[in-house]
């Protein structure tokens, strides 16, 4: 399931409203209730420079892996826990050239390295 691109219900930050999202699965299954956690991906670019953003660009190589339609962006300070019943769908799998980076960006942010 890691490094999957799926499609969740999303709480933002009011908690009250959930939307249909895609994220990136960043582990696998864990514990009796099986929850992954997953970091948020929007079509939208930042309005700030955040340095743990990824970008997935439509012109990166295997974006077409990856089931979005247009260029989005991870945000790995935006992760959160769900059982994996929660999955609506998958879209595709995160390309092998990013999954690096992505694990990079969160080290960096969690100050891992």
């Amino acid at each position: 399931m890691k490094n999957k691109i799926l499609i969740v219900p999303y709480s933002f930050d009011d908690q009250d409203y959930y939307k249909v999202r895609p994220v990136l699965c960043l582990t696998g299954a864990v514990g009796e209730f099986q929850h992954i956690i997953v970091a948020f991906i929007s079509s939208k670019e930042p309005k700030e420079f955040i340095e743990t953003n990824i970008s997935i660009n439509i012109t990166d190589f295997g974006f077409q892996e990856t089931g979005l339609k247009v260029t989005s962006y991870v945000r790995p300070y935006r992760v959160v826990s769900i059982p994996i019943t929660a999955i609506k769908r998958e879209l595709g799998t995160l390309p092998l050239s990013l999954q690096q980076k992505v694990t990079e960006k969160i080290k960096h942010l969690f100050e891992l390295a």
